[in-house]
Formats: structure tokens, sequence, C-alpha cells
């Protein structure tokens, strides 16, 4: 079945490499893991009971969660991904529908995530003391 020449190795079709979208998931990934660190730091200092600096860690990170998926994912890497993406090399990418498709689901995802993230801070303001909600039982 082998001809004796080794087949050159290949990537699976539809990854990262391939088709060039690394710089796209580095940037997604970098404004994802920015939130990420502000919240664990809020988490941190809450179990440590320093409510005070907790406070304000959140209220970074709600800020940090607005500026950056809400405001600089979409406008910023949705549009390059929809419009620039095209106009700069001059054809369309493969998967470039799949790919803009999923990241719009992303933003929706972001969206309904923020509302629970507003949930938890009105609570903090109004009661004192704000908790997980999506723990919480209906």
């Amino acid at each position: 079945m082998s001809s004796g020449t080794p087949l050159p190795n290949r990537s699976p079709p539809f990854s990262s490499r391939t088709r060039s979208y690394h710089r796209w998931g580095c940037l997604i990934m970098m404004l994802h893991d920015i939130n990420d660190v502000i919240m664990e730091l809020a988490k941190c200092l809450n179990y440590a009971e320093q409510h005070m600096a907790a406070n304000g860690a959140f209220a970074a990170f709600v800020l940090s969660w607005a500026a950056l998926r809400l405001y600089a994912f979409p406008a910023i890497l949705i549009r390059s991904t929809l419009f620039d993406s095209v106009r700069v090399l001059g054809y369309t990418p493969p998967h470039h529908g799949l790919l803009n498709t999923l990241l719009c689901v992303l933003c929706c995802f972001h969206m309904y995530w923020f509302g629970l993230i507003l949930r938890v801070a009105y609570m903090t303001v109004v009661k004192g003391q704000g908790e997980d909600i999506r723990e919480k039982e209906d």
C-alpha cells in the first residue's frame, strides 16, 4: 500500500494554523483572559474577607468586561473578521461564515453574562453582599 515516500505532515483541515486564524484566536484569548484575572482577584479578596478591596476589584471587573467583551470584542474583532479580512485579502477566507457566526453567538453570550454580572452588582449595592447567582435554584 505504501509507495515508499512518506506522507507530508498534515494538520486538520479546519485548524487555526492552516487557515491563518491564529492571530484572531490570540486576540480572542487576550480579551477574555484579562477579565478572568480581575475576576479571580476579586474572588480571592472575597475569600480572604477583604470585602472593600473585593468590591473594588469587582467594580474593575465589571468595567473591564464592558470595555473588552461588550465594546472591543464586537467593535474591533468581529468587525475585522467580517469586513476587513475580506477587504485586505481580496477574497472570502475559508469557513468565513462559520467563524463569524460563532463569534456573534459568543458576543450574545457576553451580553447575557453581563446581565448576570449586573444583577450581582445590584445585589451587592442594595443588600451589601453579592452572591453567585449561577448556583441559586429557582
